[in-house]
């Protein structure tokens, strides 16, 4: 099993670490490349009885290049 803490750093840090990226990807943090999707549950919040949470959330918002690309009207 795994956190749903660690899940998400598998999919934002961890990859920008493996590429020697991480001056610039995977923490949102000031002059760092900003890609990102927003929905309606926190997903650090999940457990393994909760998770399917996740499959049913809804999209809010895209950022590409720290551009908002999609804003759920």
């Amino acid at each position: 099993r795994v956190t749903a803490v660690d899940a998400l750093a598998a999919m934002t840090s961890a990859p920008a670490f493996v590429i020697a990226d991480e001056e610039l990807r995977g923490l949102l943090l000031p002059g760092h490349r900003c890609d990102l999707t927003v929905v309606d549950v926190d997903l650090t919040q999940l457990t393994a009885t909760s998770a399917q949470r996740a499959l049913d959330a809804s999209l809010l918002m895209t950022v590409v290049n720290g551009e908002v690309v999609h804003r759920k009207r």
